[in-house]
């Protein structure tokens, strides 16, 4: 039989789950050392399955709330269009 360097399913979580989470760690710029400290595993492919959706929760909100800043800066560097008066404006 082949031995494979993957770890038995029940112990961490899947490849598929890693790469997700490896995605949006990429996505939100998180640090990856300080990610695994605040899940307290020593690295993420060791992540245990019980902790896949709070690490999940954790990378989804900070990607909502860079969203919302974003699109919060835009509609503020674009807010000055809004204070024309009709003075102002060529018609």
């Amino acid at each position: 039989p082949e031995v494979s360097a993957a770890k038995p399913a029940s112990q961490t979580i899947s490849n598929e789950q890693l790469v997700r989470l490896q995605s949006l760690i990429q996505a939100t710029s998180s640090n990856v050392q300080a990610f695994c400290q605040r899940l307290k595993v020593d690295r993420l492919d060791a992540l245990p399955p019980a902790k896949f959706s709070k690490a999940l929760e954790l990378l989804e909100t900070k990607l909502a709330e860079m969203a919302k800043a974003e699109t919060a800066q835009k509609a503020k560097a674009s807010a000055h269009f809004g204070e024309l008066t009709d003075d102002q404006i060529p018609y």
